[in-house]
């Protein structure tokens, strides 16, 4: 009676402290809501009635949408579809040009265009901080859905959530769902999630838990006979040297099964010869593909799904129907406006390491031509979004060698910091 009595007086105590901080909101905007999802295993879809249809829509707090790219699919899929659900992370859904231009986006229109006799679905399922881990529990989702076809671009941020997936048993899993709970209702966990430090870079240990859960997504998919294509990762070392792969895209080739194969993303993107010489062409930052390194990734899935003969054989490929990469864009709706609002987004959570490989300032140096314009128009237009010295910097560097003899003028435009 007596431990129950302090249980009970324990829970009190702590709903006086957390009670309070919720309702105050405290520590509310400090954390990705994505986080909680991400060490969970909940459902990224949930079913709606809509316009007399049942519909799969995904979670909004975890997928970012707008009204022309809701991402949503037909619970019941339509007789001849041919469907594909695309599983991934910053890279598959897009990042930082969500919810329009992640690959699954160009390659639906690809494939549109290439095969007009064939009905295909392209869902794009990426989650911008995901893994391997929690793509596993994804894709024991969707294959409840009738797929045909998985594409998985898994490897890049299996290092973020160490400690974590060391423990991905049941209590591994039972302590995000926990997480998960505290989050919904005590924003101070944000708060101190926010501040928590990450675990060390690349434990050899994840590694193996990474292989176990590729190999095991396969398997999953290969009990429901549904193919899968393995998407060899892409990063600023890669493009810059091929035949030195990464321990993930080694083991991605390793896995042998009549219904999975490899795609070597980074080949295809430096055969392409757009990506060989200017490296940063291909990418924004270390590892996110720029516009059009996102449209080099999809045409390198459509070559190798003509090559396997999995959606049709090879005479029913058109490939002269497929437009160029401006029509697509403007297909998709990716205009300048749309680009400058992506990168006056992402720019205003530059933090102290700006300036180094990987942040903005360093994309302003590197990136496309065509990117940077339109970064650099939204620079000038919202100048309040930019108090960051090494931001000004390059991107008065990159304007003046752009625009000889109007540095002065492009200054005048920047809020003094």
């Amino acid at each position: 009676m007596r431990g129950l009595l302090r249980i009970a007086l324990s829970g009190a105590g702590l709903a006086a402290i957390l009670v309070p901080l919720h309702l105050l909101k405290f520590g509310q905007p400090t954390l990705d809501p994505r986080l909680s999802w991400i060490i969970s295993q909940r459902p990224l879809y949930h079913e709606e009635f809509l316009n007399r249809k049942n519909w799969e829509v995904p979670d909004p707090k975890v997928i970012l949408t707008d009204a022309a790219h809701q991402k949503k699919f037909p619970t019941v899929k339509m007789p001849g579809t041919y469907r594909i659900f695309c599983i991934g992370q910053s890279t598959t859904e897009g990042y930082p040009f969500y919810p329009r231009a992640g690959y699954p986006e160009w390659l639906a229109l690809i494939l549109q265009d290439a095969l007009p006799d064939r009905r295909i679905e392209v869902i794009n399922s990426g989650v911008s901080g995901s893994d391997s881990s929690r793509d596993l529990a994804l894709v024991k989702e969707v294959l409840n859905y009738q797929p045909d076809l998985l594409v998985l671009y898994e490897g890049n941020n299996d290092q973020l959530y160490g400690r974590l997936r060391l423990l991905q048993g049941n209590l591994g899993w039972r302590f995000g769902e926990f997480l998960f709970w505290l989050d919904s209702y005590f924003p101070a966990v944000r708060y101190a999630a926010s501040r928590t430090p990450e675990p060390p870079a690349r434990p050899a240990a994840l590694i193996p838990l990474y292989e176990r859960n590729v190999r095991q997504m396969v398997q999953l998919a290969e009990r429901r006979s549904v193919r899968v294509i393995l998407l060899g990762q892409i990063n600023r070392r890669i493009l810059s040297d091929p035949s030195s792969p990464p321990p993930y895209n080694r083991i991605l080739r390793s896995i042998k099964s009549p219904n999975a194969a490899f795609i070597d993303t980074g080949r295809f993107l430096t055969a392409s010869g757009q990506c060989r010489q200017a490296v940063p062409r291909c990418l924004i930052d270390y590892v996110h593909p720029s516009i059009l390194g996102q449209w080099l990734i999809a045409l390198a899935v459509a070559h190798g799904l003509s090559k396997l003969n999995w959606i049709a054989t090879a005479p029913h490929w058109r490939w002269r129907r497929v437009r160029t990469e401006s029509s697509y864009l403007k297909a998709l709706g990716v205009t300048d406006d749309f680009m400058a609002k992506a990168f006056v987004r992402e720019a205003e959570g530059l933090g102290a390491d700006s300036g180094k490989p990987g942040d903005l300032s360093y994309y302003i140096l590197t990136g496309e031509h065509f990117e940077k314009g339109v970064f650099l128009r939204s620079l000038a237009d919202e100048p309040a979004q930019f108090r960051h010295p090494a931001l000004e910097k390059a991107a008065l560097s990159y304007y003046d060698k752009t625009y000889p003899g109007k540095k002065a003028e492009f200054k005048k435009l920047l809020t003094p910091f």
